[in-house]
């Protein structure tokens, strides 16, 4: 690597000057002059292993900052969506993640579990990306994980009022995807609303999520939607299958 070339020491003769001009734009740190001594050889060869433990230190340090700005930023992304569905949002931030979703104003609201909980750790984010991919065709989607159960994912979908049928075949497929590719096997609840969504959106988690757990108490059942007609009462939730 290069980038440890400058650690190297470098040789000079009678000209000292070409040679340390030479050694400087390289970026060298030493040099030795011939006969070589060993120990002077060996000293130099001890600092340029400690240069590099030292460097090598610095790069993994900062890349374990980096990955904790990322950590950070992710969960006050995940904090602020929560906020959002949850209505807790003040109005202002609250139109700036709406603008994510453009302009419709009709979509739904899915909650997801992993039935015996998430047997890796991975499984939870790779479902998330698996979903994601499956149902963005049918609107603009976000999902994150809900700071009151970090082991679920929440689900918001803002699509045309014409689109809100199409969700139930879509978020089967979705459900099934994900299954095959992380080999969790998934429960999910759904309520959709058209028009005012938005307006509603406390309501459709609160129902979503609802709808999700009442597999606990029906297990044959692992897609529970809340028809429109009843967007709110988990407890009339039906089967999609």
């Amino acid at each position: 690597d290069h980038r440890d070339l400058h650690s190297f020491p470098t040789r000079r003769s009678s000209d000292l000057f070409e040679y340390a001009k030479q050694g400087i734009s390289l970026g060298a740190d030493d040099y030795l002059l011939k006969p070589v001594d060993v120990e002077e050889l060996r000293a130099c060869l001890d600092r340029m292993e400690e240069r590099l433990h030292e460097e090598r230190a610095m790069e993994r340090e900062q890349a374990e900052m980096q990955q904790s700005l990322i950590s950070m930023r992710s969960g006050y992304v995940e904090q602020q969506m929560y906020r959002f569905v949850a209505g807790e949002l003040p109005e202002k931030e609250a139109e700036g993640i709406r603008q994510i979703f453009g302009r419709e104003t009709s979509g739904a609201v899915l909650y997801f579990q992993a039935e015996d909980g998430w047997k890796k750790e991975q499984s939870q984010s790779d479902a998330r990306f698996f979903l994601r991919e499956e149902l963005k065709a049918c609107g603009s989607v976000v999902l994150f994980k809900p700071v009151t159960d970090r082991d679920a994912l929440v689900g918001v979908l803002a699509c045309g009022r014409d689109r809100l049928g199409a969700l139930a075949e879509a978020v089967p497929q979705a459900v099934e995807a994900a299954e095959g590719k992380t080999g969790e096997r998934l429960i999910a609840g759904m309520c959709c609303l058209a028009d005012v969504f938005f307006e509603r959106l406390s309501d459709l988690y609160q129902c979503a999520r609802g709808a999700c757990l009442r597999h606990f108490f029906e297990p044959e059942k692992r897609l529970l939607c809340a028809g429109e007609d009843r967007p709110f009462d988990p407890y009339q939730a039906v089967h999609l299958d």
